[in-house]
């Protein structure tokens, strides 16, 4: 949630925004480019600000941190600010604007999905994340073909992509007050390959989408869960060598508990690990 902080001036923030395509390659520090955009979304919280930007131009000022030439970092506090701009609850114009004279940041974030910078990949699923919910989105879901881009980060190999993806996953599921089954299939199509020929990798990825169901707000997903991954299957990842694969396997489980419909299929769980435990007892663990 954003903080109103009435310290920071209109004419501050337009200085900020002036600055930002400036800022030097040469900073190591990464967390200055992370402070800037805490102080650009603090700004958002402030009576009038989209009115503000959108006088400013600030699209076309933030569109000049999107250049080959520009530094990942300032690229990404650009789109990530957008994107809140964009999930702003008075934040149309910025969503009509780009979605007319300025769709040439909306055809970045399609074209950078994929890009080698851990940073760039997390930022261009925040702004989908952010856009989500708006009118006329799938002008730009349908072009980075959502689904696969989702399952692609699932793969990630940075923690922090993989959140993200998760969070677009929640959001993705459960639209326009209804299901979105195509994104469940998508999941339950993973886990239903053989335990014994999953990597881990592609067991983290199921076990953190089906974290996501689980955990999710809408009771009708929670239950929809149960069906990609019943939790009387969650018995081998639990039990899996691989540490990372054993503490998905239990960010499944807590997520279920949390959910009262669920209990009754813990306690049926919990008796299956009690059997499988001396079972594994001599499983090597790394």
């Amino acid at each position: 949630m954003l903080v109103p902080n009435t310290a920071i001036s209109p004419d501050a923030m337009l200085g900020v925004l002036q600055q930002l395509p400036q800022m030097s390659d040469k900073i190591v520090d990464d967390t200055r480019h992370e402070k800037v955009l805490s102080y650009m979304q603090l700004f958002l919280a402030t009576p009038g600000a989209i009115k503000h930007l959108v006088d400013w131009e600030a699209i076309g000022l933030l569109d000049r941190c999107l250049q080959p030439t520009s530094d990942h970092r300032i690229s990404s506090v650009a789109v990530r600010f957008l994107g809140d701009c964009v999930a702003a609850t008075d934040g149309a114009p910025i969503w009509a604007a780009l979605c007319s004279e300025h769709q040439r940041v909306l055809r970045w974030v399609a074209e950078n999905a994929d890009s080698p910078h851990a940073l760039v990949r997390f930022s261009c699923l925040y702004f989908l994340r952010q856009a989500a919910c708006t009118q006329g989105v799938d002008r730009i879901m349908d072009p980075v073909d959502s689904r696969m881009l989702v399952l692609r980060r699932l793969l990630d190999a940075s923690y922090f992509v993989v959140a993200e993806a998760c969070r677009l996953l929640s959001t993705m599921c459960y639209r326009r007050q209804r299901i979105q089954t195509e994104w469940f299939a998508m999941v339950q199509k993973m886990g239903a390959r053989a335990y014994n020929a999953q990597s881990s990798a592609h067991k983290e990825a199921v076990l953190a989408a089906t974290a996501t169901f689980y955990a999710h707000e809408q009771k009708n997903v929670r239950e929809q869960a149960a069906e990609v991954l019943p939790l009387d299957k969650l018995g081998p990842y639990l039990f899996d060598c691989d540490r990372l694969v054993r503490d998905h396997a239990l960010d499944v489980l807590e997520a279920a508990v949390r959910t009262a419909a669920s209990v009754d299929c813990v306690m049926q769980v919990l008796g299956l690990l009690r059997r499988q435990g001396h079972e594994c007892a001599d499983r090597p663990v790394r």
